[in-house]
């Protein structure tokens, strides 16, 4: 089944959210660099940014930061939250930073870098993605599901050359929506870190069900009410085309055949970064699906009865010039489509969110 390029009203409406806190804060293309994780590309710094020495944004002045996940997704951007009470639902990576040159503050530790999604206990429809700088305190937190947190922060979206994640949500230090950047970054001058405070641990919320026809039968953007949290699709599946143009890498090496996930019957996109055989040990269901001659004389895989994971952005970041140097002049994109530069996927974060 090959991708459908339907750009929802939903999402149209969305982007009417995605504006500046006021004329003298303006929200516009960061750039910044990053560190690789995954098969799928790296992630890293670098989003929408605001000019630096302005005053802190938040939903409107005298009100008090959104302590929600759907009423931060509902702040003008960037705009400072206070999320309360709010649970651990997906990790990402989470490492300790090694290679970095420096301590934070004098410590003796160089912190953990993270990112992950949490969702409110509440409404678990209700997620959003979060990155941890490794000198955002507590230094060393490195995230669990079932965490319960209290997160202090500016919400956004990633803007910059990050590989998967353009256009997401996120909740990070205000450091990286600054332009341009300051040499100290504190609150008291105007660059609020990210603050977790861990007051918890719970068993891990349940997903949120939908049935065969989410995503929309593979529309692009489709279904962004549920970005950010965990879904489990209860339908019969199977791998439909484990080469969708729309997640293959383009590059300058010929007959390049590297494609970071596949599609399943319903048209929904699944981006396997995190349950491939090089990061889980053993469920690369593309390559099962390629030896079983998916798409080739009516081949088939055995089907799956459910499928969980993070439904969030996706977005494919290749050089200007078709290569992948990492050094390249980037842009960002959905292979074969005119999407705007990113799409909705379902990201599975162990081999046991596939159930046959």
């Amino acid at each position: 089944m090959s991708i459908r390029v339907i750009v929802q009203t939903s999402l149209l409406a969305a982007s009417l959210l995605f504006v500046a806190c006021s004329a003298r804060s303006t929200l516009d293309a960061g750039t910044g660099g990053g560190t690789g994780g995954g098969t799928g590309g790296g992630t890293g710094g670098g989003t929408g940014r605001i000019d630096a020495g302005v005053d802190s944004c938040v939903v409107d002045a005298g009100l008090p930061a959104p302590t929600t996940v759907a009423a931060a997704k509902r702040a003008r951007f960037p705009a400072l939250v206070d999320l309360k009470g709010v649970v651990v639902v997906g990790v990402s990576f989470a490492a300790p930073s090694v290679n970095s040159t420096s301590t934070c503050f004098g410590s003796a530790t160089k912190g953990t870098t993270a990112s992950f999604w949490v969702a409110d206990p509440n409404g678990a429809q209700a997620g959003i993605w979060v990155t941890k700088y490794r000198c955002d305190a507590p230094y060393d937190y490195s995230p669990v599901v079932g965490d319960i947190l209290n997160l202090k922060g500016y919400i956004g979206l990633e803007e910059g050359f990050n590989g998967r994640e353009k256009k997401r949500f996120v909740v990070k230090q205000q450091f990286d929506f600054i332009f341009p950047k300051v040499t100290t970054c504190s609150a008291a001058l105007n660059c609020q870190p990210l603050e977790i405070e861990k007051t918890g641990t719970m068993a891990p919320l349940p997903d949120t069900m939908v049935d065969g026809t989410f995503g929309g039968g593979g529309a692009i953007r489709s279904d962004s009410s549920y970005s950010g949290s965990r879904v489990k699709i209860t339908a019969p599946l199977t791998i439909a085309d484990p080469r969708p143009i729309a997640l293959k890498r383009i590059s300058a090496i010929p007959g390049d055949d590297r494609y970071f996930g596949f599609q399943l019957s319903n048209g929904v996109l699944v981006n396997d970064y995190l349950t491939s055989t090089l990061n889980d040990g053993g469920c690369d269901y593309r390559s099962f699906a390629i030896d079983a001659g998916v798409g080739v004389d009516g081949g088939m895989l055995p089907g799956f009865s459910s499928i969980s994971g993070v439904w969030d952005s996706y977005t494919f970041l290749g050089c200007v010039d078709g290569g992948i140097d990492s050094q390249c002049f980037k842009t960002y994109s959905v292979p074969g489509t005119d999407a705007g530069g990113y799409t909705n996927v379902l990201y599975p974060l162990s081999c046991t969110d596939f159930v046959q």
